[in-house]
């Protein structure tokens, strides 16, 4: 019997890919790297990884822990509207498991890791790339903000 968490079952053996997380909020909508062995914090703040406009989101809200071999965790940092993975709302400090294509919830804005396009020898899998255009996706971009004065 396969769950819905067994999407990704389909990967071949010691196949490294790359990790990107998909962020969707109500005015933005971008991809942003993953890089493996790092931890990227999550926030409204000018000094974050990971910047919402969300006013829903802390200053500092969470933090993705992404492992050497690209195991991801997802840790709420004391936020006051919390973090939600699988509709559970985590604790302050409490970090969580996620696979690829599990949803993050802060506020009104869904977060998303999933790998990223191009990353997969389609050769290795039998499957292609289901990438689009580049010029489609840097229209999707979030645009860099200027500093504030």
């Amino acid at each position: 019997m396969r769950s819905l968490t067994t999407l990704f079952d389909h990967r071949p053996e010691n196949q490294p890919v790359a990790l990107q997380l998909l962020v969707m909020g109500p005015d933005l909508f971008f991809a942003h790297p993953l890089p493996r062995g790092r931890t990227l914090t999550i926030g409204r703040a000018d000094n974050v990884d990971v910047q919402l406009t969300d006013p829903m989101a802390s200053r500092v809200h969470a933090r993705i822990h992404v492992g050497p071999t690209g195991t991801l965790e997802v840790e709420d940092v004391g936020s006051i509207n919390k973090t939600k993975v699988r509709d559970t709302t985590l604790a302050a400090g409490e970090r969580v498991g996620l696979l690829p294509g599990e949803a993050i919830t802060i506020g009104s804005t869904i977060l998303m890791a999933q790998e990223a396009p191009g990353s997969r020898d389609p050769g290795a899998s039998g499957r292609t790339p289901t990438s689009r255009p580049a010029s489609r996706r840097s229209a999707c971009a979030r645009p860099k903000r200027a500093p504030r004065s």
